[in-house]
């Protein structure tokens, strides 16, 4: 399966699943009191300000036993989009590329755990009974950063890949400098990405298929902008 930089497995790939399916607990929510901690099933480690995790067998424990299929890697629906228009000298191109339906393991939050260098969405993390019910207390890794439904995020996008808008000189203008054509263009790549993913990218690569949509902190692909001009004599 898909292993974690500390040697965790977060893929598992059996029959009647997808293969490569994320593997962890289900979490409900946070633990806000001693109170309520002690009446909940709870590994060891956790506290109050930690992840809940579900007692999935329900035999009154929390271990590896209570690990589950969390969501699949592979999308439902791949789609494209190609647009071209000419109209008075103008010319218009739209490429539009995305997918549906996969999920994101969000292993960068797991494998760079630290209280004091995290993203913004973070700053609604827990700090006292009755504040956040998503986002654990902060912590230098352990606990809260086991596999976990936690760091399972909607892999879905749509990018826009390319987007080019030229203009070309009229023939009567261009005969009289002796060329066939002149024409001008500005020119998108990778210009816009709609997503909830928050990862760098939602276009996660893999080595293989059994540790697809695990996003280590991915560089994400360069936005390009160009201007140019096309000559023909």
């Amino acid at each position: 399966g898909g292993y974690l930089g500390n040697g965790i497995p977060v893929t598992q790939s059996k029959v009647g699943l997808p293969i490569g399916s994320f593997y962890g607990y289900k979490t409900d929510g946070i633990f806000q009191t001693q109170a309520e901690l002690d009446a909940y099933p709870h590994d060891g480690q956790a506290g109050v300000g930690d992840l809940r995790f579900v007692d999935m067998n329900n035999d009154g424990k929390i271990d590896g036993r209570d690990r589950t299929n969390i969501g699949s890697p592979i999308p439902t629906f791949i789609f494209g989009f190609n647009m071209g228009i000419e109209i008075y000298g103008f010319d218009l191109s739209v490429n539009i590329q995305g997918q549906t339906g996969n999920k994101i393991f969000n292993a960068k939050e797991v494998v760079r755990p630290d209280p004091y260098n995290f993203e913004s969405r973070v700053l609604d993390r827990w700090t006292g009974p009755g504040t956040s019910n998503t986002e654990p207390r902060p912590s230098f890794g352990g606990y809260n950063y086991t596999p976990s439904d936690h760091f399972i995020q909607d892999g879905s996008f749509m990018r826009i890949r390319n987007v080019v808008l030229g203009y070309s000189l009229p023939a009567n203008w261009i005969n009289k400098i002796y060329m066939q054509k002149v024409r001008l263009y500005v020119k998108a790549d990778n210009l816009y990405t709609l997503t909830k993913f928050t990862g760098y990218t939602p276009e996660i690569g893999s080595a293989n298929v059994i540790s697809a949509g695990i996003d280590y902190g991915i560089y994400p692909i360069t936005a390009v902008y160009s201007i140019g001009i096309n000559l023909n004599f």
